[in-house]
Formats: C-alpha cells, structure tokens, sequence
C-alpha cells in the first residue's frame, strides 16, 4: 500500500523497488530528483549524458528512464531511440524546459511522457507512480 510523505505519494512498500534511471547534465537537477526519488522509496541510478544513459541502461535496465532533453554527446530524443529500440517495452519520460509538449511531433503521448521544468514535486511523484503502475 502506498504511503504519503512529505513531497506525495512513496512507492508502494508491498512491491519491489523500482529503479529508475535519472539523466541530466545539470548536476544539481540531477542531484536533486536522486535525493527527492529516494525518499520516495525508488531505487536511483543517474548519468549526466545520454550516452553515459545508455551505456548504463545497458548493464542495468531500469523500471524507468527520467531523461532531459538538451544534452551533451546524445540528447533525449537520441536516447529514447536507442533505449525503446533496445527494449520497446522501456518506459521513457522526457524532461525540459525549453520545450513545449504542444509543439512537439513525439512517439508517445506527452501528456504521459514529458515533463515540462520546472516541475511541480507533487506532479512529479503521480507521474512517476503512474508510469511504473504504482498509482494509489
């Protein structure tokens, strides 16, 4: 059953831990979503780069994939590409903020898979625990 903590909803503590894999080149955004997904109950790998991303959902797929758009080496786009051609079933969601979900021609439905910074934490955490079909 999922508790509530101070920033929303935390991970179910019947299931296992779901681990989701951060990726932004600001390391202080990054940073933070480890600490605030952690307190959540989340399991957090994270990378400052899409290719640094990839190569470590490689190793070690992730229940979730948060990645910013606008990135050195390979940006978000790039990875969801690789990552969903790598594992179609990969749920991947998009982060930004020079974006606009309304502007974008994307794969997916961005009203599910991108997140437009800077984000509410209350949003956040029910996007999360929709995405990993946690949802109270």
């Amino acid at each position: 059953m999922a508790t509530q903590t101070q920033y929303g909803t935390e991970a179910p503590s019947n299931q296992p831990r779901f681990c989701i894999l951060v990726v932004d080149d600001d390391p202080d955004i990054r940073e933070s979503l480890e600490f605030f997904l952690n307190t959540l109950g989340y399991q957090v790998m994270s990378a400052g780069d899409g290719e640094q991303a990839f190569d470590l959902y490689e190793r070690n797929p992730a229940d979730l994939v948060l990645s910013d758009i606008n990135m050195p080496r390979m940006n978000g786009f790039q990875l969801y590409e690789r990552i969903t051609k790598a594992n179609p079933a990969a749920k991947v969601c998009l982060m930004s903020a020079r974006y606009d979900h309304d502007q974008m021609m994307l794969p997916f439905d961005p009203k599910e898979h991108f997140i437009q910074k800077p984000f509410d934490v209350d949003d956040l955490a029910k996007r999360v625990a929709r995405l990993l079909n946690t949802a109270a």
